[in-house]
């Protein structure tokens, strides 16, 4: 039986979850994810699986409904995680907009819940690669000839990476970036205008790297990441990380394995049409 999550429910969706952690390791949905949107699935009137629904419009318009799924190892191949899917579906596509699309995830070390989504129509739409390296303690080299490290401007900011990765179809959500750990980016300035940049975050996160098309090929963006390596560690960090998508146009998995990253996981990102 599916049923919609009640709070009563929360002790056994912990344990479902703890189990599957237990079973799979780094699987894509490590927190209950409890609430209105959550459903419970039963056998024998035990809590055997749950899953949930999380809406958000991206850049290029997509609605997509990403819908996850736990199935508690003991009671797999007996068809509820289908079942949770199909109603998870028909749940979303009656609330859907045009432009609604479902999602899922599915870690390497998942290999059952990537099949059930490819039995289903899904397809993997892109790639997210998760890399990181030890922070270095040389200087960087300098900026490319006519450009200068500026001030921070977070309006400028957010339109150049809006134009960097808006139309990737890659997953990008906009943002302002209006964020308390600016003082560990670096942007270049070309004039009036920003060029590129690096995103970083006082937990060793390199958000975003970004160079505008006019300013690309002459070194800019590993000159701005390995400056953003030196602004991080001079902040006490060991570690500095970064994602990318394996089918960015630009390589980008090349250019950070280059400057002394290691890929660390990959995690496919799968979609299909509601309609």
């Amino acid at each position: 039986m599916i049923r919609e999550y009640a709070p009563a429910d929360l002790a056994d969706v912990q344990r479902v979850q703890a189990a599957a952690v237990a079973h799979d390791g780094d699987i894509e949905t490590k927190d209950p994810f409890v609430g209105p949107q959550c459903l419970i699935a039963e056998l024998d009137g035990r809590v055997v699986a749950y899953g949930s629904a999380v809406v958000w419009t991206e850049a290029d318009g997509t609605e997509l409904h990403l819908l996850r799924g736990v199935v508690d190892p003991a009671t797999r191949r007996r068809g509820i995680g289908t079942a949770l899917l199909v109603e998870q579906e028909r749940r979303a596509a009656a609330v859907a907009g045009p432009r609604g699309v479902f999602g899922g995830n599915a870690n390497a070390n998942q290999p059952g819940s990537a099949a059930l989504l490819r039995k289903h129509g899904y397809q993997v739409a892109f790639t997210v690669v998760s890399l990181e390296r030890e922070l270095p303690d040389h200087a960087p080299a300098p900026l490319p000839p006519t450009l200068r490290y500026g001030p921070i401007d977070h309006a400028l900011t957010a339109a150049a990476i809006e134009e960097c990765f808006g139309a990737s179809g890659h997953g990008h959500v906009a943002d302002s970036y209006d964020t308390n750990d600016a003082h560990l980016w670096s942007i270049a300035w070309a004039g009036d205008q920003i060029a590129g940049g690096a995103i970083a975050r006082r937990d060793g996160e390199v958000e975003w790297l970004f160079v505008r098309p006019q300013w690309r090929r002459r070194g800019l963006g590993r000159t701005l990441l390995a400056d953003c390596h030196r602004q991080l560690a001079e902040s006490g960090l060991a570690i500095a990380r970064i994602e990318t998508v394996a089918e960015n146009a630009n390589d980008t998995v090349a250019l950070y394995t280059s400057a002394g990253y290691r890929i660390v996981r990959e995690r496919p990102r799968y979609r299909k049409p509601m309609r």
